[in-house]
This record gives structure tokens, sequence and C-alpha cells, in this order.
């Protein structure tokens, strides 16, 4: 097998230009394909934030054993006071363990 030093300099100008502008084109392509998916992935997680957000509280409470109701009190700072939050931490704790 020809090592690739010779394999290169086998090439004509012409063909190693036409390869390296090929190359440069692909490049831009595959960065302009990366951000236009990206740019749709932000979107979708945007417009689908809500839906997202319920998902994950009603996956938390079934591991927790509380119901979402009570996620969404121990989650609001001051609408609960230490005696109401800590006996449902402490039933989310004991599930864990």
């Amino acid at each position: 097998m020809p090592k690739f030093k010779d394999l290169v300099s086998a090439c004509s100008e012409e063909i190693l230009t036409k390869y390296i502008e090929d190359i440069g084109n692909l490049k831009s392509k595959v960065a302009e394909d990366a951000e236009s998916r990206g740019n749709a992935m932000d979107e979708y997680m945007e417009g689908n934030k809500g839906n997202m957000e319920d998902a994950m509280m009603k996956q938390a409470a079934d591991r927790s054993g509380m119901s979402v109701e009570e996620m969404q009190k121990l989650k609001k700072k001051g609408d609960m006071t230490d005696a109401e939050k800590n006996p449902l931490k402490n039933r989310g704790r004991s599930l864990l363990n």
C-alpha cells in the first residue's frame, strides 16, 4: 500500500485544490446544519417548557411518594410552615433510603 505522502504527491494540483475546496464546503454545511438543529431544539424546548416541567414534576412526585400538589407547595417558598414541610420532606427522604 502506498504511503499517504506518495498518494498526495501523485495528485495534480487541480485535484488537490478541488478536494480542499470540497472539504471547506462540507465543513460549512455541517456547521450550518448543526446551528440550524440547535436553534430548532431551542425553539422546541421553549415551546414545550411547560409540558416538560409538568412531566418532570410528575416523575419526581411518583419517585418521592408525594403528590404533585404537595411538591408544588414545597417548591413555593413561604406557603408552608416548617411544621408542614418537614413531614413531607421526611417522607420523601424515607422513600429514597
